[in-house]
């Protein structure tokens, strides 16, 4: 499937950024930027992430719950300019291959989550330092 983004995004009459590629937005992962960002025109970079079909099931167990089973969905992540709204760059990464350490969930099956940490360590790559 095709990802969409609104992009460009404009805040205004906004000027050129006088230290560009320092700052991206992360929506929907537990941290929203990388770099430096003091106000939403700040970012440079937006990185997107979506769910990819089920590969695989891990059936787990964690002390004191019931067992569950893991379906496994890779993430497709993508970083996007912000003020052009060009696709940079795409990559996949592979869901979880290890049952989570802690399940607060009463539920008997969920899905994987993406590994934040590799996705992060990617964006980073796009930032100067």
């Amino acid at each position: 499937g095709v990802q969409t983004c609104a992009l460009p995004i404009f805040f205004g009459n906004e000027p050129a950024d006088p230290d560009p590629h320092n700052a991206m937005q992360l929506p929907f992962l537990s941290t929203p930027f990388l770099g430096t960002v003091n106000r939403i025109r700040d970012i440079d970079f937006v990185l997107l992430t979506r769910s990819l079909p089920e590969t695989g099931t891990l059936h787990c167990t964690v002390p004191n719950k019931k067992p569950f089973t893991v379906h496994q969905h890779p993430t497709e992540a993508s970083i996007y300019d912000r003020r052009v709204g060009r696709e940079l760059s795409r990559r996949s990464f592979d869901a979880p291959s290890q049952c989570p350490k802690f399940h607060f969930s009463e539920a008997v099956e969920e899905d994987s989550l993406p590994p934040v940490e590799a996705i992060q360590q990617w964006g980073r790559e796009f930032l100067r330092p």
